[in-house]
């Protein structure tokens, strides 16, 4: 029932079944919608329909999901304008990049709980800097972490609600190739118009290509928002997608298979129109055992630790990725309870030095 509900094309076959059935148990349903960040699309969708008794839980999210991400949009679009006049540019990512784009027609549709930034390489410090200005804290950054990790966490205070930003400098973790293909994500940016202003924007096929990338590295859990993400950008921008330079960029960062697992689930799933997936392989018949729909659908946590480093290693387009995450994930786990093993981190300046010498 929740699959059905979750997606803004209500098709008319879904709603008949719907409006049939009996005994659902929208409770159980709404907890669901919850969990999976979709509370406000679902009511909404359960009002089209007729149904009298939505359950109040996701009346009450709808509206602060609607109330958090305008004033999130709202500081976004004061961020980016004033990194514009320092001459930097900031790509939104994920949650406030589709809600900037219109791709949900109503901002409670879809909840987010944070706001990300893509900076390029050389203004980092600089915007950074300026979100210190802004009245943002940083959370635990120091520039060593630029080797290991992808973003460094900010908040600041409005009132009795605290705004969280993620300014990166790639678009997730782990060990893809992204610097050629980030490049490009700048150089084809263009502007999304909002009621309260302009972001710049990414092109709808790096914007489905980022949030194909977003799921795999959350190991397609924790949140179904993200797999409805997929296949409404797949839908509105159909025509739009340059669908061999989306598959063309997922080979080059080595991201082919996770790109392809998590995409083949939205079509499962939703229905999602995806061009050139290549037919299922032996690696995507044992992830689907780790990371299975039921996961995805039901927002569950992240697995153990063995099982999270086995996805991983299926996933990557080369295996020695999926290992050196592996390790790098062993470093820091043992680092948190206070085992120096600092040795097994591999930085991407060091796979970078080792590929160029091989």
């Amino acid at each position: 029932m929740l699959l059905r509900l979750a997606r803004q094309d209500l098709r008319e076959e879904d709603a008949r079944l719907l409006r049939a059935q009996s005994g659902i148990d929208w409770d159980k349903v709404a907890g669901l919608a919850l969990r999976g960040g979709i509370a406000g699309l679902v009511k909404s969708n359960l009002r089209q329909l007729g149904i009298r008794d939505v359950p109040r839980p996701l009346a009450v999210a709808s509206l602060r999901t609607e109330a958090e991400n305008r004033m999130l949009l709202r500081e976004t679009i004061a961020v980016c304008t004033q990194a514009s006049a320092l001459g930097a540019l900031l790509l939104p990512l994920k949650g406030i990049a589709l809600v900037a784009s219109g791709l949900y027609s109503h901002p409670s549709f879809r909840s987010m709980c944070d706001v990300d930034l893509l900076c390029q390489q050389d203004r980092f410090e600089q915007v950074l800097g300026m979100l210190r200005d802004r009245g943002f804290v940083q959370t635990e950054y120091f520039a060593a972490q630029r080797a290991f990790y992808h973003h460094v966490g900010l908040v600041k205070a409005v009132g009795n609600r605290q705004l969280m930003f993620e300014l990166h400098w790639q678009p997730t973790h782990g060990f893809y190739a992204y610097s050629e293909v980030v490049a490009g994500w700048f150089s084809r940016s263009g502007r999304a118009s909002t009621p309260d202003g302009e972001l710049p924007s990414l092109s709808p096929t790096d914007l489905l290509l980022s949030v194909g990338l977003h799921l795999a590295t959350h190991r397609f859990r924790n949140a179904l928002k993200w797999l409805v993400d997929i296949a409404e950008i797949s839908r509105r921008w159909q025509a739009e997608i340059d669908w061999r330079q989306l598959w063309g960029d997922a080979r080059r960062l080595g991201a082919a298979n996770a790109l392809t697992f998590g995409f083949r689930m939205a079509v499962r799933l939703l229905d999602a129109p995806i061009n050139g997936l290549p037919s299922p392989g032996l690696r995507e018949r044992l992830g689907r055992r780790l990371s299975p729909d039921t996961a995805l659908v039901r927002s569950e946590p992240q697995p153990d630790n063995l099982s999270r480093g086995l996805i991983h290693f299926l996933l990557y387009d080369d295996s020695r990725d999926g290992i050196r995450l592996l390790m790098h994930k062993t470093a820091e786990i043992a680092e948190r309870r206070h085992i120096n093993l600092r040795f097994l981190r591999w930085s991407r300046q060091r796979i970078a030095d080792k590929d160029e010498k091989s």
